[in-house]
Order: C-alpha cells, then structure tokens, then sequence
C-alpha cells in the first residue's frame, strides 16, 4: 500500500468521524429540544466526497429544518383568527359579570320592575311619606345602575383603548425582532453557517405578530422573509416600520374614532385602522369602535324612553303640596328667536299648601297666542309673556297669570315661580300637544320632570332624578290640577288623588316602542323587557364567541398537531438514529486507529 494510498484512506475515515460528530451533535440537539416550543426538527444533510473522480469519503452539506410552510402558514393564519376571538371572549365575560344575566334580580329590567312595584304601591297611599320616599329611592337606583352601565362601558372601552397601544408596542418589538433575524439568517446562509436555529426564533417571533395582526409574507432567496399587512402594506422588509399610536386620554359616550377625540393606528404616519381585519388588535379596535358603542346605544335608548314615557306623565301630573317654582329642562339657544310647537289648551295654577287655587288658573289656548305672534308660531318668549299677562288687553286676550312670574333664565329655560314663597305652581296639560310627538306643554319644555338628563353626552351616562323631588319626595306628581272652574280657593289638587301615580305605575307594564339602535332592531315591549332584551342580546353574542372560541381552539390544535407531528423532534426516531451515528462513528474511529497501526509498521519496516 503505498503512502498516499494511506493518506486517502486516512482522510476518508477522518471524514467519517467528523460527518458522524455533527450528525451526533445534531441528534442530541434535537432530543433536548424535543418538548422546546417551536423548535423544529434538524438534519445534518451528507454528500459523497470525491477526490480526482474516486470516492473520498463523506462531507456534511448543510443542516436544515423539517418544515411545511403550508402548515405554518396554516397555523398562522389560525392564530390571527385565535387571537381575534380569545380577547373578544375575554371582554364578554368582563361585561357578563358587570352587568349580569337578564333574569337576575339585580339587573335592570329587575330595578324597572321594582320601580313599577313602589309606584303601584303609591297609588294605594298616595299620601304616604313612606312610599313616596321609596319611589325616589327606586328611582334613584335605577338611574344609578344605568349611569353605572354606561361608565363600564366607557371604561370597557378605555381598556381596549390602553390595550391597542400595548399591543402597537410589542407589534414594534416583534417587527425589530424578525427584522434582526432576517439578517443574522441572511448572513449565515452568505456564509454557510447553520441558521435553523435563528429561523425557528424568526417563526415564533412571526407566530407572535400573526396572533396580533394579520399578515401575508413571503421568503427570499437570501433567507429573509418579508412581511406585510393583510391590505398590502409593507411591515418588515430590508428594515421593520414602525406602527404608532396614541391613547386617547379619557372616554365618553362621544369619544369615537377617527375625528371624536380617538387617533389612528398609524404606519410610518399612514392611519390603517380600518386596514386592520385580524388579530388581537382587530377585536380590540371592533370592541372600542363597535361593540361597546352599540351596548351603550342600547342603555340611550333605555334611559330615553324611560325618561320621556315617566316625564310626560309626571309632567301633566301635579304634587300636593307643589314646589313654588317650576323650571324647564328644555333649553333654546335664542329664546326671542326660538319657536315653540305646542297646539292646544294648558291649564297653569298658582296652589296654595292645601291644595286650593290662589287666584283663578291660566287656561292658556295656543291658538289664540299663535294668533297674536308675529309668525306662524310664538317663540319661548312670547310663552313667557303671555303668562305673565303681556297680552291681557290684546285680542284675543290672554289675561295671564296672576300671583306668578314666568322668566327665561341664562340657561335659556323656562321658568313659572309663585310670588309668595307659601304657594306653588300646578300644571295640567290638558289638550296641549306638540306636533311632532303629541307630548304636553309641561313636557315640552320640561317644567315638572321626574328625570332629567343632557342626550347630547350620552343619557345614560348622566340621567338622574330631579334634585328638588330626591330632597323632598313630596314633590312626586301623584294626582292632577283639577279641570273645573276653578275660583279663589277652590280646591285645585287632592292629598289623596293618585290619578298620575297609577298613570306612571302602568306605564311600566304597557308596551312601548323602542327604535332600532346598536343591533337590537325596532322592537315594542315594555320597559322591562327591553332592559332584558339589552342583557339578552348581549349574553347571547357572549354565548356565540364561546362557541367560535371553542371551535377555533379545535381547529388550531389540529393544524398545530399536524404541524408538530411534520416538523416537530420524534425522540423514538432521534434515539434509533443516535445509535446509528454511534456506531458510525465508533466504525471510523476505528478505521482511523487500524491506519495509524499500519503506518507505524510500515514506519518501522523501513528503519
């Protein structure tokens, strides 16, 4: 044999050995990784070594994953959906618990129940101090509930809010991450180092982003993979973008995106919110946008017509004894200017504290005002001023009230005040109407509410009852001033009438009519009821997400049983090839020890 005979021999064990040490090394990486998370499986890949066309041996190409991308493509989309509607379920729950199935007995159709009961329970004893504080007391917890619903709202709201720019935050971190990645694998695979590690890093990093957005990608022949947002914009290419956005600092019912006080998520300065149609940052962005705007519709939609269906009988009712002023909660922005739609005849009394008229009552005819304004309509002022007996030498004329004040106060409300501080103002709206809702005098402008409330910032956030009734519940309308010929002392209003109170108690089991509003749609049924229609709808979409999560969390666990099952360690496998490389390389280390032993003959044959 001659020496370079040996020396071929001698390299191809020796490229045996170290052919066998990195398939070792691979093998006892992949069995301690086996339950690692998103690590895949590696293979030392091996080529025919050749010397002037004869065999030499064998040399270690490369070392790849065993991957299928349309699984992990698979699986990331999953994961987007996953994300989506995990927060979505984790949101329903919060609201379930803060607002509670609609046959508990502290929900609010229960709270709209109990507050028909006590007002029942007034007309039995409409004189009773006791009752009349329990109906104030009712009251009060009903608006309490509805102003607490809509603050759960709105902090609901607030915490999706703080949570998109948590996630905008890691959705920076995920995209510098993959970014540096792409770089490092760009490098080795230049170089032709191992990069499956630094991939797998990149793919849980990617799996990461996909949970909170989605995305569409694709690989380079360098290694490096470039990301984009499902509508085409470029997330991570040579370098990450960067997506941005501010927190609004407070939220209300007339907080909303994109020009009420909420900004866009922004894309190196580009707003793609709207972009945005999967992830964790869809589900948040549909809850503080939709979702919760549309719970809070609903309780607007309670708190009004709870509001107008009790007030407009409250208002044609009168309290014994009532209160010396009464002050509307309509205001006009130009009370000179300002028309007022009112048809028909309103009765206005001065009372004294027995219930008897002071003076002979106003039974003002709208018609004959109409008349007298200078156009088609009379304006606020003109209202004041017919009560107060401007036109009492007019004709028609209208004398006025005597022993009252009607003023216009710097809010632009109307106000009917008793000169004597011992008296008091009654209404009865007799035959007066609005136009466009049928609704009184009293109610139009507001002047003996039982709720009062500003709509224009949400309703349910601010309806309340009326502070003069809370402090003195006696001011509760319970029976009407009376419509006969009234004189000076005539008996206007009766401690024991409770014409109004038992008028205000079936209101609440009368069915009403309740507009579309935030995905209930247009619906008649009572008070009540749609206090519970309100939770049932939303306990019921609640139900649907459960379902959808349960579902996609099947789903999910097939694809990522598939995906594991293609790409993940099989450590039975891993163990059978350890031994095969053992025994390989124990083979060419043995190979590498008989050459040594010929070449030390052969040395000291030659000595």
């Amino acid at each position: 044999m001659s020496a370079s005979s040996i020396s071929v021999t001698l390299s191809t064990a020796l490229s045996g050995l170290m052919a066998n040490q990195a398939s070792l090394s691979v093998t006892a990486n992949n069995i301690a990784n086996a339950t690692t998370e998103g690590y895949t499986q590696k293979t030392a890949n091996r080529q025919s070594r050749l010397l002037d066309g004869q065999g030499a041996g064998v040399e270690t190409t490369s070392i790849t994953r065993r991957v299928n991308e349309f699984l992990i493509r698979d699986l990331r989309d999953q994961l987007s959906l996953l994300g989506k509607i995990t927060v979505e379920e984790q949101f329903y729950n919060n609201m379930e618990s803060m607002f509670g199935q609609p046959d508990s007995n502290s929900s609010v159709a229960a709270t709209l129940t109990s507050l028909g009961n006590v007002l029942e329970a007034l007309a039995v004893s409409p004189d009773s101090s006791n009752e009349q504080i329990d109906v104030v007391n009712a009251a009060l917890d009903l608006t309490r509930q509805i102003n607490d619903m809509a603050k759960t709202v709105q902090d609901l709201r607030n915490e999706a809010n703080i949570a998109i720019a948590a996630e905008v935050k890691e959705v920076n971190r995920l995209l510098g991450n993959i970014a540096e990645l792409n770089s490092s694998i760009a490098r080795n695979k230049a170089l032709g180092f191992d990069f499956g590690d630094l991939a797998d890093q990149r793919d849980t990093a990617i799996a990461d982003l996909a949970e909170k957005i989605d995305i569409t990608y694709f690989t380079r022949d360098n290694g490096k993979i470039v990301i984009f947002s499902a509508s085409g914009r470029t997330l991570v290419d040579i370098t990450p973008s960067t997506l941005a956005y501010t927190p609004a600092s407070s939220m209300s019912s007339t907080t909303s995106y994109p020009n009420n006080g909420i900004g866009g998520i922004t894309l190196d300065g580009n707003d793609i919110t709207t972009d945005i149609t999967g992830g964790k940052l869809k589900a948040l962005i549909d809850l503080r946008d939709t979702t919760l705007p549309d719970l809070n519709a609903q309780f607007n939609t309670l708190a009004t017509v709870v509001r107008d269906q009790i007030n407009a009988v409250h208002n044609d009712g009168a309290s014994y004894p009532p209160p010396n002023a009464l002050t509307g909660t309509r205001t006009f922005a130009d009370p000179a200017n300002d028309l007022v739609t009112l048809s028909g005849i309103v009765r206005i009394a001065v009372v004294d504290a027995n219930g008897k008229s002071v003076g002979v009552p106003l039974d003002l005819n709208l018609a004959d005002l109409t008349t007298l304004a200078a156009g088609a309509n009379p304006t606020v002022n003109e209202v004041r001023d017919a009560i107060n007996g401007v036109y009492s030498a007019s004709t028609p004329a209208i004398p006025g009230l005597a022993g009252a004040t009607a003023s216009v106060n710097s809010s632009g409300q109307l106000v009917i005040t008793a000169d004597n501080a011992a008296n008091g103002i009654a209404i009865n709206e007799r035959t007066s109407a609005e136009a466009s809702t049928g609704f009184g005098f009293s109610h139009y402008f507001g002047l003996n509410d039982l709720f009062t409330g500003d709509p224009a910032t949400g309703l349910a956030s601010n309806i309340a009852v009326r502070s003069d009734i809370v402090a003195n519940p006696q001011y509760l309308a319970r029976g009407e001033l009376s419509e006969a010929t009234l004189t000076n002392g005539s008996t206007a209003v009766t401690v024991g009438d409770n014409t109004v109170v038992q008028r205000l108690a079936n209101k609440f089991n009368e069915r009403l009519s309740f507009a579309a509003s935030g995905g209930i749609p247009q619906t008649t049924t009572t008070m009540s009821g749609y206090g519970a229609t309100i939770l049932s709808t939303s306990a019921n979409l609640a139900a649907n997400v459960a379902d959808d999560l349960r579902f996609r969390k099947i789903v999910y666990q097939e694809v990522l049983n598939k995906t594991e099952s293609a790409s993940g360690v099989n450590v039975d496998e891993e163990l059978g090839n350890l031994i095969m490389f053992q025994t390989a390389y124990a083979a060419s280390a043995r190979m590498v020890t008989v050459i040594a032993e010929v070449m030390k003959i052969l040395n000291e044959m030659g000595r």
